[in-house]
């Protein structure tokens, strides 16, 4: 519509001062509009643990998942992240010790599960390091409860002292726009 109206302003044999103003705001917007905006990052803590990157647009929320470490989002950008951290002493007490890629598969076998017609992709060439940690990644394409299309990356991760789920996540329509903050949050986490 933009282009239009400029268009038709272009072709009018006089040209006012006012359509010129008009003419170069529209431009100027054009131009913005295009080009892409670099995100804010915060860095929070959990405990003394570790620290993750975020989005200054995202706040404390309950995402209802009683395991996470941290919760944040933002709906009105569409845009979440939860932390699980599983420190080896509490997972020795159950009897289960594992490595980066038995944990990975076990996790992303999960979610599988539970997101509708998940199509996974790795994000990582096999086992990278992050951070000084152990790392493996996905992305995952599906629909939520509601039928709607959803967008997940998620990073597995091993230090000598715990297993980290990352996982951040928006609406399927936000893919583009929030993938590489995704990333860029996923590889932000350290180890305190």
């Amino acid at each position: 519509m933009l282009i239009m109206c400029m268009i038709m302003m272009l072709t009018t044999t006089t040209m006012t001062i006012k359509n010129y103003s008009l003419l170069l705001l529209g431009f100027f917007f054009l131009i913005t509009s295009c080009q892409e905006s670099e995100t804010e990052f915060k860095t929070v803590a959990y405990q003394d643990s570790f620290t993750i990157d975020i989005p200054i647009y995202m706040v404390e929320m309950d995402l209802e998942n009683p395991e996470a470490s941290i919760q944040f989002g933002n709906d009105l950008e569409s845009h979440y992240m939860v932390v699980i951290r599983e420190s080896h002493e509490k997972l020795a007490g159950f009897g289960i010790e594992m490595d980066i890629q038995a944990y990975a598969d076990l996790m992303i076998n999960y979610a599988e599960i539970s997101i509708g017609s998940a199509k996974v992709e790795k994000m990582t060439k096999g086992i990278e390091t992050i951070n000084d940690m152990e790392s493996i990644g996905y992305e995952i394409e599906g629909l939520d409860n509601e039928g709607r299309p959803i967008y997940y990356q998620i990073m597995y991760l091993r230090s000598e002292r715990a297993l980290y789920s990352v996982t951040t996540w928006c609406d399927g329509s936000r893919k583009e726009s929030c993938a590489p903050v995704m990333t860029e949050m996923l590889r932000s986490i350290k180890e305190n």
